[in-house]
């Protein structure tokens, strides 16, 4: 008993171990805690009754300073740069625009690489039922 019991805790703190350079790493994400939702909601709710009008949002772009890291990981998804500087957006647009008639074009093939199976299945189905017949 006490060596299962031995085991289990070791197999708990590899597992906790690993969960901990994940999110140090941030490939995952920490759950918020049912409190932290609870004082976020309220919260909302304060600011959005206050004055009885809504609030303007920030329309500047997000040039606030803060990072999405959403985003960036989506880049990094498609080996793309993520844009940090004013000077990245144009050479991030273009790659994106490069990428997207890539995308295009590898669509266009594979499409044209199934209507050459589907025809050549569609002979061999005519030529066994003419040989059935």
């Amino acid at each position: 008993m006490t060596e299962e019991k031995a085991e289990e805790t070791e197999a708990e703190k590899k597992t906790n171990g690993e969960i901990e350079k994940a999110l140090k790493k941030g490939s995952i994400q920490l759950a918020p805690s049912k409190d932290e939702k609870m004082t976020s909601q309220f919260d909302s709710l304060k600011t959005s009754l206050k004055g009885g009008r809504k609030q303007k949002k920030n329309r500047d772009g997000g040039q606030d300073g803060t990072i999405d890291f959403a985003l960036i990981k989506k880049f990094n998804n498609l080996k793309i740069k993520p844009p940090i500087n004013d000077e990245d957006y144009e050479k991030t647009i273009s790659d994106l625009n490069e990428l997207r008639d890539a995308l295009i074009y590898w669509g266009k093939i594979i499409s044209r690489q199934n209507k050459i199976k589907f025809i050549r299945n569609a002979r061999k189905i005519s030529a066994i039922d003419e040989y059935i017949s």
